[in-house]
């Protein structure tokens, strides 16, 4: 593995994403994707983004009838969507606020690669980030929480036990 690191800027004056390779000597750009991005996640190569909603799990009450809540981008180019329907094709599962409704929240690339969601129907969702296809949670050591890092370990039933049980 290369010990550059990658990371990503969302500009919202020229509306360009774009991913960086940050070395010894400065930054290499690898690849621009068009827009400003609110909320996004970059691979640990630098070769994929997804890119959340930008709500950030909330949608407003008089949503469209199937928004998309996140992409997938390979190289600069979308190659994958998930919408609404995909993760929650029955509206009942999702959570009411006082102005919104919540369908659920974007957890982040976790290390062997894969994006992970958490739905409002408290399902644990896990998609390739390089393609966008579901693909079984591989769950091993995930970090949550606004407050620092929440640890949960060994497998999808465990994780989803412990947040039941903290409810």
């Amino acid at each position: 593995m290369n010990d550059d690191k990658v990371c990503a800027r969302s500009d919202p004056a020229k509306k360009l994403t774009t991913v960086f390779r940050r070395t010894k000597t400065g930054q290499l750009k690898l690849w621009t994707y068009p827009g400003w991005h609110r909320s996004f996640f970059v691979s640990e190569d630098g070769e994929s983004i997804v890119i959340g909603d930008d709500g950030l799990g909330l949608l407003p009450l008089d949503h469209a009838k199937n928004p998309p809540l996140f992409r997938f981008v390979t190289h600069g180019r979308l190659v994958h969507v998930v919408t609404l329907n995909d993760l929650l094709p029955d509206p009942a599962k999702l959570k009411r606020t006082v102005s919104h409704v919540s369908w659920g929240h974007c957890i982040g690339i976790i290390q062997n690669g894969q994006f992970l969601v958490e739905t409002a129907d408290n399902e644990l969702h896990a998609f390739n980030v390089k393609t966008g296809a579901r693909e079984e949670a591989n769950v091993r050591h995930v970090e949550l929480g606004p407050g620092g890092p929440w640890n949960r370990a060994l497998d999808q039933k465990a994780f989803q036990d412990s947040r039941v049980a903290s409810r």
